[in-house]
């Protein structure tokens, strides 16, 4: 168990664990020997065991050397080995993607500058592009900061109220962990039946 002996206010300690102490008293509960942790941590060993040597008989290590295709100075050196020919092509192209990305950014940035929705003044600068940046992330800190207020407001009026925090999960999130759970408590199961017949 993941309980640390410290303030309710840890991160690590669960809200519930704190309500439930408030009303019921004491934390004698957590002297007790975590024994179905334990015994849920061997069965699931147990279960998982034929899995985990299947997975590692069947692993083959690829000794061969990887060509890192994010990485600028890897694909020139394949170019240059390979490809001695086709080099000024490769430059070409990486200097048109490179002003494709710029154009694509300095789009994004005005596109944030306009959905702002009020004047911002920007901070001069020999460059007009780094101006509209330097703005354009100054529109977004704003409305972080914004937002931030807001979700505190609203996170001390629900401390206040003692109403439980909004946990946002979508059907997929809740489906996955309701699957995982479910094989999860199949390989304690399977985990106990094998223990029980050594």
């Amino acid at each position: 168990m993941w309980v640390e002996e410290e303030d309710d206010e840890d991160d690590s300690y669960p809200a519930w664990y704190s309500f439930y102490e408030r009303f019921k008293g004491g934390r004698e509960w957590r002297l007790l020997p975590d024994i179905r942790g334990e015994k849920e941590k061997e069965y699931w060993r147990l279960a998982n065991k034929d899995l985990f040597e299947k997975a590692s008989s069947r692993v083959v290590r690829d000794n061969r050397p990887i060509l890192a295709t994010w990485v600028f100075e890897e694909r020139e050196k394949f170019f240059k080995t390979l490809e001695p020919d086709l080099l000024h092509h490769f430059y070409a192209y990486e200097r048109e993607a490179n002003w494709e990305d710029a154009e694509d950014r300095l789009r994004q940035a005005i596109w944030t500058l306009l959905d702002f929705g009020e004047p911002l003044p920007m901070e001069y600068n020999d460059d007009w592009k780094e101006a509209i940046f330097g703005a354009a992330r100054r529109a977004d800190q704003l409305r972080v900061a914004k937002e931030c207020d807001a979700a505190f407001e609203e996170y001390l009026n629900r401390e206040e109220l003692g109403l439980a925090h909004e946990v946002y999960l979508d059907d997929d999130k809740i489906g996955r962990a309701q699957k995982r759970r479910a094989e999860y408590n199949e390989a304690i199961r399977r985990g106990k039946i094998l223990s029980e017949s050594q």
